[in-house]
Parts: C-alpha cells; structure tokens; sequence
C-alpha cells in the first residue's frame, strides 16, 4: 500500500506539471496576440513537444502502475481518469499551438479588431481549467460543477465573436484579419471542452458516478 500511495503521489506531480506547461501555453498563446508577439507565438509551438513528452511519460507510468501495484476502487479509477486528463490535456497543448500558428497568420501592420472579448473568453477558460484540476486533485465536487456549468459561457463568447467578425468582414472586406480571430475562438472553446472533460472525471473520481453527456441539474 506504501508503494501504491508513493506512485499514485508521483502520478499527480506529473499531471500537474503537464497541466502547468498547457495552461502556460494557452495564456501565451492569447498574450502573443494580444501584444502582437510572434516570438512569444514561436515559443509556443516549441512546448508542444515538452507536453507530447509528458504525454508518453504518464502513459508508461500509468500502465507500469497497474501492472506492479494493481489498484483498486477509487485508486484505480484515479489512474484510469489520469489516462484521460492525459489526453484531454495534450489537446489543451495542440489548440494554444493553432492558436499561435493563427497569430503568425494576422497581418498586424492593418490588425485593428479589438481583441477585448477574446481576452474575456480566454479568462474564463484559464479559471475553467485551473479549477478542473484543482477539482480532481482535491475531490471537489462544487469546484467541479462550477467548471461544468461555465461551459455555456464560453460557447456564448464564441458565437458573439463569430457574429462580430462575419460583420466586420462583410462591411470592411476584412476577411484575412477576421477569419484568424473566428479560428482562435474555436480553439479556445475547445479548450474549454477539455477542461469540462476533466471536471467530469474528478466527479467520476470521488463518486464512481459517469456524468459526461448529463445535465448540470442531474449532478
């Protein structure tokens, strides 16, 4: 039980580090837009290999864990979540990645689209994955519905950008400017997803309850 216990602590420190590096690229993959930054954009992409690499090392850990310690219970659910938070946030990593390669896009010499609820959108996302992996660390289950329930918001920001930008785009012919910032907003509610994704598992975690594709109010 010891060495179930040290090598379940050492799988959390791993998730936490990965959780760490995709949130630092998500937030620098806004701010190199937002300062126009396109070193800050290149440095991004370059991390995508550190999470792939972080990706592989759980994976191998997680499998060596069930074969030597087999756990059980809520230990192995634990081990079988951190599998897809594994997944979840590798995808976290591949979405600030597009949104950098959109950035180098943009055209900032004519770039004037203010950028404020884009920001906005990014906030909230930021705190949705944050709190997602507090949830399933610290057993949370209100931590975990307030990550769920903040999905709407985002999906809301995303539709309000769209519709921003389809009408700068038909009253300035701007489409070269806009249709980067249409992408970016996709990415960033699937970042979101992902972060709802992981605030289902802390659920799954601490109850034994599956609650993806369920309502907020049936949780």
């Amino acid at each position: 039980m010891r060495l179930l216990d040290e090598d379940l602590k050492q799988l959390r420190v791993k998730i936490s580090n990965m959780a760490q590096l995709a949130l630092n690229m998500f937030n620098d993959s806004i701010e190199s837009l937002v300062n126009k930054d396109l070193s800050l954009a290149q440095k991004v992409k370059e991390s995508d290999d550190k999470v792939d690499a972080l990706d592989n090392d759980i994976d191998n850990f997680c499998a060596n864990l069930i074969a030597l310690r087999s756990p059980l219970a809520e230990e192995l659910r634990l081990v079988l979540s951190a599998l897809k938070i594994d997944i979840f946030l590798e995808r976290v990593a591949d979405n600030a990645t597009n949104i950098s390669e959109w950035v180098e896009k943009i055209d900032f010499v004519n770039f004037k689209v203010d950028t404020s609820e884009i920001i906005d959108m990014k906030d909230r996302t930021a705190l949705m994955l944050e709190t997602a992996i507090e949830s399933f660390f610290s057993k949370d289950h209100y931590k975990a519905i307030f990550v769920i329930d903040s999905d709407d918001y985002v999906d809301k920001r995303e539709l309000s950008i769209i519709k921003t930008m389809a009408q700068i785009t038909n009253e300035q012919n701007a489409s070269t400017l806009t249709i980067p910032m249409i992408f970016i907003a996709r990415a960033i509610e699937r970042i979101a997803d992902q972060a709802t994704n992981i605030a289902e598992l802390s659920i799954y975690v601490t109850t034994g309850k599956i609650c993806k594709h369920k309502r907020i109010k049936d949780l």
